[in-house]
């Protein structure tokens, strides 16, 4: 199963893609938030949107800000702040190390 998801957030959209592994493991990624404010991102929708895709897991596995423009990131903060949500940070050593 796959779902794709797009919101509005003011001049562009963010993005959720959620599917299954061959294996029934879920995988989603997050590109974008919008705004910081609560009327302008898109932390209400994805809680509806990743509840909807059935399988109980609040959990986004890629966060992905496209670009350093506050109307794209700022929205991502609720969502990293909302302590319901797990965000994978697997590869954050490589990260890291890469800098």
């Amino acid at each position: 199963m796959i779902q794709v998801d797009m919101f509005e957030v003011q001049l562009g959209a963010a993005l959720l893609l959620q599917f299954q592994t061959a294996e029934g493991k879920t995988v989603r990624a997050l590109a974008d938030g919008g705004e910081g404010l609560p009327d302008k991102n898109i932390h209400e929708k994805l809680i509806a949107a990743v509840e909807s895709f059935g399988d109980g897991q609040r959990r986004i596995d890629l966060l992905v800000g496209t670009h350093y423009d506050a109307d794209h990131l700022d929205g991502l903060i609720p969502i990293i702040n909302d302590r319901s949500f797990a965000i994978l940070q697997r590869n954050a050593s490589r990260l890291q190390r890469a800098v």
